[in-house]
């Protein structure tokens, strides 16, 4: 059984079990497709992970301590149940790609104009309302870098 496996089998059968972020020398981890409803607090803490797959389970907040992971290149939130973003997102400062398609979420925190270096955004399937012109000015900057942004038409139309 790999890490990951028994990682996911800690929050699966305890909730929101603060011990994985002890481990803190693991630089990629898969909590995908595994019925969870939370991420514990001390994920922060995990500060060697790169990766982190928790795409389709039933997520409906990321831990604010989210932006403690320092080394984070790549987080996988897809197919959940998202309700918003923690404003710490905007401390992933080694973040390229943020898959964030097929949730619940109707905004997007102003932090995440912090996230200069992103090469993929993900936004399709959410339930977003109108951009602020901040957010909206930073989409459109990302696209002009050449950032491959997912969005559907009617978010497209959402950029004022």
């Amino acid at each position: 059984m790999r890490v990951n496996e028994i990682l996911a089998g800690i929050c699966r059968a305890r909730g929101r079990n603060e011990s994985i972020g002890k481990l803190t020398n693991l630089w990629d981890l898969a909590l995908s497709i595994n019925h969870l409803a939370t991420l514990p607090d001390s994920i922060g803490n995990m500060k060697g992970v790169t990766r982190l797959y928790a795409h389709r389970n039933k997520i409906t907040e990321i831990p604010s301590s989210i932006g403690d992971m320092s080394n984070v290149e790549y987080l996988s939130f897809g197919h959940n149940s998202l309700v918003a973003l923690p404003n710490s997102i905007g401390n992933l400062g080694k973040l390229k790609k943020l898959s964030l398609e097929h949730n619940e979420l109707t905004s997007l925190p102003e932090s995440i104009c912090q996230l200069d270096d992103l090469e993929g955004l993900k936004l399709t399937k959410n339930k977003f309302e109108p951009f602020s012109e901040n957010i909206s000015q930073w989409i459109r900057d990302l696209k002009l870098r050449g950032c491959e942004v997912r969005m559907s038409k009617k978010q497209e139309a959402l950029l004022s």
